[in-house]
């Protein structure tokens, strides 16, 4: 009965041999070199297609700006805008110098460089500073509306949900003016705290 069955296997394999041409039932030195070829290759072109296709995408629109500042990543306010991914410049912001304010005075700031879009609009620069400042250094409680620049006076309309203290006047005074002052478009600030009037201290 064994030798029965084990003719029957024989007899089965040599049947699927023989439906088979003996080329596609052994790999070849020429196969097997084609077959390593295309699992190596197709990964590489695949990546090389997405890649160039992901630089040709320089253009973006975004409704918020990134900001890089000594190498880390702050994510600010809501500002429509439409650059080069690779067209960036340096914008200084003036923020509170904590080790002095703590010690001595309120209203010590020091330069800080950041990294953002190029810009070449003073008004874009100024919002984009503004939206830096109130982000990363006011408190959330202090909120402004809008900003405009006309003979060398930027008008800002501001509101605050409590009233200030005096070292949080004078931070808040400090890190805007300070800003906004070094360019040469703008020479004085004002603060329109929602009553319609201009003023140069909102307090």
């Amino acid at each position: 009965m064994q030798d029965l069955q084990n003719e029957e296997v024989t007899e089965k394999s040599s049947a699927s041999s023989d439906f088979f041409p003996k080329e596609l039932t052994r790999a070849t030195g020429l196969s097997r070199f084609l077959t390593w070829f295309l699992l190596i290759a197709l990964p590489i072109v695949g990546f090389l297609i997405g890649y160039e296709k992901g630089k040709q995408d320089t253009s973006y629109t975004t409704d918020t700006i990134v900001f890089i500042q000594d190498g880390d990543t702050t994510e600010s306010v809501d500002t429509a805008t439409t650059t080069e991914v690779s067209e960036q410049m340096d914008i200084t912001i003036y923020l509170l110098d904590e080790e002095v304010a703590i010690v001595s005075d309120c209203s010590a700031v020091k330069p800080v460089s950041y990294k953002v879009p190029a810009m070449t609009q003073i008004e874009d620069i100024v919002a984009t500073s503004l939206d830096i400042i109130f982000a990363d250094d006011l408190p959330s409680w202090m909120s402004y509306e809008s900003v405009q620049i006309s003979e060398g006076v930027a008008t800002l309309e501001v509101s605050f949900e409590y009233a200030l203290s005096s070292c949080e006047s004078g931070h808040f005074m400090s890190v805007i003016v300070d800003t906004l002052t070094q360019y040469d478009e703008i020479e004085a600030v004002y603060f329109d705290v929602g009553d319609g009037v201009a003023r140069e201290f909102p307090f």
